[in-house]
Parts: structure tokens; sequence; C-alpha cells
């Protein structure tokens, strides 16, 4: 009778760490799913791991559903704390704090050789890779926005590139002689003039003619202003 309840205890001893494991991977999904619910990138790659339930006891029994509180909404990657609440016949229970580690992994461009500052990115310079976001800088994530513009720092190979890496590629220098196409709905005539200040595609920016006048025009094309009239 002895031995038999000896037995009978050491696999009580034995039971009772499986249960809590299984309870607290349980937890953890629970956990786990309603952090992707709560992330704000729907469509990226989202992973959470390193959750740590540190207010959890084995002790605090079965409950029925979970409910976890963000102090503040997620607006980026990185660590989390969370209010964790069990419930059970309806009614809160236990509540505790615990916390999480949150991976964004989105499309991002990375550098293939080496960028000096003023380089023009080319597209055998750059490819589109899937990497883990960190901090709150923002990655360029397409290789349209980074083909044609100039690296404004060093590059090197490997380097994921931001945004703030790069800006867009001055197609007329200031004192560079330019074509003036001036137009309108009806007319389009062509003159000579000089830049008065640098300028990337799409910028506007003042000119002179062979006359002096002073005029602007938006930049269209290397050493090239459409002026409108």
């Amino acid at each position: 009778m002895i031995v038999k309840k000896v037995l009978i205890m050491l696999a009580i001893l034995l039971f009772l760490p499986l249960v809590a494991k299984a309870n607290i991977l349980e937890l953890e999904h629970e956990v786990s799913e309603q952090l992707l619910d709560a992330a704000p990138w729907k469509g990226a790659d989202v992973r959470i791991d390193n959750i740590d339930l540190k207010g959890y006891k084995p002790s605090m029994g079965k409950y029925d559903f979970v409910r976890i509180t963000l102090p503040r909404p997620i607006t980026r990657a990185g660590k989390v704390t969370i209010s964790v609440s069990l419930y059970k016949d309806g009614a809160q229970f236990k509540k505790f704090w615990a916390s999480a580690h949150i991976r964004l992994f989105r499309d991002a461009v990375v550098a293939v050789n080496a960028l000096r500052k003023g380089h023009e990115i080319m597209v055998d310079d750059i490819e589109l890779i899937r990497a883990e976001q960190r901090g709150s800088q923002s990655v360029a994530s397409s290789l349209e926005e980074v083909l044609g513009m100039t690296a404004k720092r060093p590059i090197n190979p490997g380097d994921i590139i931001k945004r703030s890496y790069i800006m867009p590629m001055n197609l007329i220098k200031r004192g560079d002689v330019v074509t003036l196409r001036i137009e309108n709905d009806k007319l389009m005539v062509r003159a000579m003039g000089k830049a008065m200040q640098n300028g990337a595609r799409g910028a506007v920016i003042s000119a002179r003619t062979l006359s002096g006048k002073e005029v602007f025009g938006t930049v269209v094309g290397p050493g090239e202003l459409r002026v409108s009239f």
C-alpha cells in the first residue's frame, strides 16, 4: 500500500511540470496571436518571440480565455510590455505583466557594390531582399525608388539603404547652359538660357534667358527646362 502511494506521488510530481509547461505554451500562443492582431503591419512578415510571462504562475489555475492590453499602440518593432488578463466563467480572476519582442521583416534595398558619396545608383549596384527592419528609420523598399538617385554618403556592400542615405540626382547644375522649352497649349518654342540653381527631375528652378530675363521652369531632363506661359 505504501509502495502504491509512493508511486502515485512520483507520477503526480512527474506529471505536474508537464501540465505547467503545456499551460505556458498555450498562454504564449494566445499572447502571440493577439499581438499579431494588434500589430499595424498586416501585409508584412511579423514574428513574435522572447515572450516573457514573468508574472504567470502555474498555480493560477486553468482559464477559459486570455485578453492582452497594450499601454500604448504598437508603432515600431522591438520590445513591448503588455498586461495579460485571465478569465474564467466570464470574469477576470488574474492579471499580470509580461513582455515580448516584435520582429518586422520587409522588402529592403541593399547595396551590392560600394557606393561613394555623389554616386548615381544604377541597377547593378543594388538588389531587393527580405530583411529585418530595426529602429524607426525609413528603409527603401523598392528598386524603383533608389534607381537614378544619388548617394548622400558612402554606402558599403551589404548595407540596407535607408531613404535618408539618398537624394534625387541633379540633372542640372547652377551655371549650366540649358534648353528652355517654352510652351502652352498651342505653341512650343525652344531657347537657350543659363541655370541659376541646381535641379533634380521634377524640381522647379530659376534660369535666365540670353536677354537676361528670369524665368522659372520644371526640370524634365538633363539640361532641359519646361517653362509654361
